[in-house]
């Protein structure tokens, strides 16, 4: 047994909040939900060791079928994380109402803001994430933190709870909660930041996307229009509401040149100018 040390406060009720684990001389960063308040908590390892997985035990007011952590990260030493502040990566909880630098540095190329998080391209290709991360979508930190070591990432989308990110070579990468088959991956695991973005199939042929709610939109070099994720509001455009696990080609037209997604319905736009929509209408 383990004890871990609260670094963002009190515990209340589905609150994300960061952990500083020690078990010996190493020392380990998660995130736990918590159901009442509490001082101290109690950690014991589940799952496999190597990827340093930790589970919160019965203990006090807290229940084992309700209180879940997952891993951000591991370092020799403590780093403040939260999964409810600091999503504007200025290194903090505080809100802002005008613009911030996020530090000093001029090499920032693209960005894309989800639920509580950000992930951004420098111009040397490599990819970064802050913010929010209960499916491990993002780094858990309030400062940017590079995704694993690649240099050729180019467009990105980001969303609630989930990614998307295109690379120069053309192919499709996705993370973070799966549970609609969003990540278009054929299945519905959930895949976490410290292990990197995965590969949507092995084509190359992918232009540009966007990540919604539940659901993934992207168009093909060819101008075809692909959608997978949760459709319970016909977001992917087939006339159906049936969830696809992987991507499947809307229709037969190839005439689409760039697509959106907003949290229940998708956006696209022709090669001949005219703007489409589809899905949750509830606000018109």
């Amino acid at each position: 047994w383990l004890d871990i040390q609260i670094l963002e406060g009190a515990l209340t009720a589905s609150r994300f909040v960061g952990f500083h684990l020690t078990a010996g001389e190493t020392d380990f960063l998660g995130l736990a939900r918590a159901d009442d308040s509490s001082e101290t908590l109690r950690a014991a390892p589940t799952g496999n060791d190597a990827e340093q997985n930790f589970r919160l035990s019965k203990h006090g007011s807290f229940r084992s079928d309700s209180v879940i952590t997952r891993q951000c990260e591991f370092t020799a030493t403590a780093k403040r994380i939260s999964a409810d502040g600091g999503h504007d990566g200025l290194g903090d909880a505080t809100n802002r109402s005008s613009p911030n630098a996020l530090g000093a540095l001029t090499t920032w190329l693209t960005i894309a803001g989800g639920y509580a998080l950000g992930i951004s391209v420098k111009t040397d290709g490599t990819l970064w994430s802050w913010g929010r991360n209960n499916y491990g979508q993002a780094s858990g930190a309030n400062v940017p933190e590079q995704v694993g070591a690649g240099t050729t990432w180019s467009n990105i989308s980001s969303s609630h709870n989930h990614n998307l990110v295109i690379k120069n070579d053309g192919t499709l990468w996705a993370w973070g909660l799966n549970a609609n088959g969003q990540l278009g991956l054929l299945d519905t695991s959930t895949r976490y930041n410290n292990n990197g973005p995965v590969q949507i199939g092995a084509l190359n042929t992918w232009s540009n996307m966007g990540a919604g709610g539940y659901h993934g939109m992207a168009v093909k070099t060819d101008g075809t229009l692909w959608s997978w994720g949760y459709n319970g509001n016909g977001q992917l455009g087939h006339g159906n509401t049936t969830n696809r696990s992987s991507p499947v080609q809307v229709g037969a037209l190839t005439t689409w040149s760039s697509v959106n997604s907003g949290a229940l319905h998708s956006l696209a736009v022709k090669t001949d100018g005219t703007l489409w929509a589809w899905g949750s209408n509830s606000y018109g």
